[in-house]
């Protein structure tokens, strides 16, 4: 895990996701007495805005995979929840949603995707040997499944959103 201090940040320079605490439960509003910890992860010409939830004494990590046009921080109320209940949580931004990005100049296919959280699955799970259960919503579903389908690391899945991607209308 590489971390640098010289990017954006949630906490400190991005407020939009205030708005959509209204409509949490108070328990599970993100306020500054429970701001998830921000780290960088970069691997190849990714730079992976991550947030992290940790439960010291949780023998799972779970991984939150948000949707399209969605980030980590707006699954925080979610990942707090998952923390409260004793487990460790880690949200990666999928690039180009959030503050994550990419140094390439070739357009972001979801393979990528499945490529950039499989090996985040690795990584994670060589940190501190937990194993990893995904949970995705919206395409980030689709997403949680194909990696888990790939991963011995991957030992639960909680997801929505399955389509059919044997069909090329889909695909499309």
């Amino acid at each position: 895990m590489n971390s640098n201090t010289n990017r954006l940040a949630y906490n400190e320079t991005e407020i939009y996701w205030k708005n959509y605490q209204r409509f949490f439960p108070e328990e599970l509003r993100i306020n500054d007495n429970n701001l998830p910890a921000e780290e960088w992860w970069v691997w190849n010409d990714y730079h992976i805005h991550l947030e992290r939830m940790t439960a010291l004494d949780s023998n799972i990590k779970v991984v939150l995979l948000h949707g399209a046009g969605g980030n980590g921080r707006l699954l925080a109320p979610y990942a707090l929840m998952l923390q409260a209940n004793g487990y460790d949580v880690v949200s990666p931004d999928l690039p180009p949603y959030g503050l994550s990005y990419t140094e390439s100049v070739k357009s972001m296919e979801y393979y990528d995707w499945i490529e950039i959280i499989s090996e985040f699955i690795k990584q994670e799970f060589n940190r501190d040997g937990k194993p990893i259960v995904l949970l995705g919503a919206s395409i980030g579903g689709m997403l949680a499944y194909h990696v888990a389908s790939m991963s011995k690391q991957v030992k639960g899945l909680i997801v929505t959103t399955f389509v059919d991607t044997s069909n090329q209308r889909v695909r499309d």
